[in-house]
């Protein structure tokens, strides 16, 4: 909670970033730069609008920055976006620039953009969860040019998108780079996202806490909405040595989509037996998609018995059983893949 009060109010710190500094008179210039960096609080407000479109942003958070600042873009809803996948490039002058942090967003489930707006859509195109994506970048302190130019991104990750949004491989972002200060502060610095924490200390903010964890998922290919529904599904997962783990140390995390508890009435539980693992799903009104069935396990114990090769994501088998409202099974229902997302 903390990091995020923290990202919350250093987002906004960005927007007086340059009326903190010691006092002196201003050129024209400056002060248009100071109306531009006020206009940030409405563009911190159409980032979390993105985040119920799942949409790409057409500029980043500032629109303008110094060499060393840094800003932040929102990128889609790709899945499996990282920094070991993606590159960033700023032209003119193909300047690379370095990843801080890459993230997800989500709107909350009491909001307008979770409950009536086109974040359904995201689901609906996407197949997954209404989130949109976040890059965190700190510019470097050299070789930008002044003046008006874009970032362009390359990326493997499942764009998370069908024609005719953009794919973001084929998108630029503007950004206004702007001359050094004279004097006190030339170029600008990273922003530590500092808060307050118990006892009134400072602590710097960790963007790497916002991040997904290592996991392996388990989801359907995505084929589009589908026209069949299901009573339940279940998936058995045989993980060597997962039985000897402490169940408490295990999270299974549903990626819960907005029609999954509302229109599908979906819920989920799981259970280990020995070394299988298995996750239920059901729809007590027969609603539940083929894609409600998407999940990760998230474990530092599992982690541990990778590292060790007492387990493998490879030794991993997957079988899934669909249910009829009736209880009776469909031998339709399609298979699950495994996804193996843990950086290994």
């Amino acid at each position: 909670m903390h990091i995020l009060h923290g990202m919350h109010t250093n987002l906004m710190s960005l927007q007086f970033s340059m009326q903190n500094r010691p006092s002196r008179a201003l050129n024209q210039e400056q002060q248009r730069h100071l109306i531009m960096n006020n206009r940030i609080i409405i563009l911190l407000f159409l980032l979390a609008t993105l985040a119920g479109a799942g949409c790409t942003t057409v500029q980043t958070v500032p629109i303008a920055g110094r060499p060393g600042d840094t800003i932040l873009m929102s990128v889609g809803s790709p899945e499996g976006m990282d920094a070991s996948n993606t590159s960033l490039v700023f032209n003119p002058g193909n300047v690379p620039l370095t990843i801080r942090s890459i993230f997800n967003i989500y709107p909350s489930k009491e909001s307008t953009a979770w409950i009536n707006s086109d974040a359904l859509s995201i689901e609906e195109i996407a197949g997954h969860g209404p989130w949109t994506t976040v890059i965190a970048v700190d510019l470097p302190t050299s070789g930008l040019t002044v003046g008006i130019g874009s970032i362009s991104i390359t990326t493997t990750a499942i764009p998370g998108y069908i024609s005719p949004l953009p794919d973001i491989n084929n998108s630029s972002i503007a950004l206004e780079i702007l001359p050094p200060d004279s004097g006190i502060d030339p170029t600008g610095s990273p922003n530590p996202f500092n808060y307050e924490g118990f006892g009134g200390f400072e602590l710097t903010g960790d963007l790497s806490f916002l991040e997904p964890m290592p996991r392996v998922t388990f989801k359907p290919t995505w084929n589009g909405a589908g026209s069949t529904t299901y009573g339940a599904a279940e998936v058995a997962l045989n993980i060597p040595n997962i039985g000897g783990l402490d169940e408490n140390n295990i999270n299974i995390i549903v990626d819960e989509k907005m029609n999954y508890a509302n229109n599908h009435r979906a819920h989920h539980t799981w259970s280990i037996n020995g070394d299988i693992l298995t996750v239920y799903f059901i729809s007590p009104i027969g609603a539940l998609q083929y894609n409600d069935i998407h999940f990760s396990i998230i474990s530092s114990d599992l982690m541990t018995l990778f590292d060790a090769g007492a387990s493998s994501v490879a030794a991993i088998t997957v079988t899934s059983t669909w249910y009829d409202i009736e209880g009776n099974v469909d031998l339709g229902g399609p298979a699950i893949n495994k996804i193996d997302e843990t950086g290994i």
